[in-house]
């Protein structure tokens, strides 16, 4: 039997009793899923519009904020390895 259980933006999907990670759902605007790693993005977000860096589409400035604090934290964690 192949059960489903789903839930906002971290969907899993149980088959045969084993959890496999389902592809993160995409925003408006935005074009490729954020590393899990970050978690998710601000719940609180500003009424704007603005590219996001490294290809990750459009959205909110908060978002966008919240891309680049990330992306800096991975180029931290790089270096220092």
């Amino acid at each position: 039997m192949i059960s489903r259980a789903e839930n906002s933006l971290n969907t899993a999907h149980v088959v045969a009793n084993q959890e496999v990670e389902a592809p993160q759902t995409l925003t408006y605007g935005q074009k490729k899923p954020f590393p899990k790693h970050w978690g998710n993005p601000p719940a609180l977000q500003t009424c704007d519009w603005t590219e996001f860096p490294e290809g990750y589409g459009n959205g909110s400035g908060s978002v966008r904020h919240w891309i680049i604090k990330n992306l800096e934290l991975d180029s931290k964690r790089a270096e220092q390895q």
